[in-house]
């Protein structure tokens, strides 16, 4: 996941890119900002997000990871 911080978009990009993923983004308050699942990788916009602090929770194979990501 890069870049962090970021300002205009996060790419997101698993080793093992065959394996479906999903994404949740979280603002500071706890309100779920993005559902979403995807293959390989994705770019994120990320422009129109307030700046702030987001944890974003990726799941792979029934794997969790949490990522704190800071918006300028």
């Amino acid at each position: 996941m890069h870049p962090n911080p970021a300002s205009d978009k996060i790419s997101i990009t698993f080793s093992n890119s065959s394996k479906p993923f999903t994404l949740e983004v979280y603002n500071n308050t706890a309100l779920k900002l993005v559902d979403m699942s995807g293959i390989g990788s994705l770019d994120l916009i990320t422009s129109s997000w307030p700046r702030g602090l987001y944890s974003f929770v990726l799941t792979q194979n029934g794997n969790a990871l949490v990522k704190k990501v800071v918006i300028l």
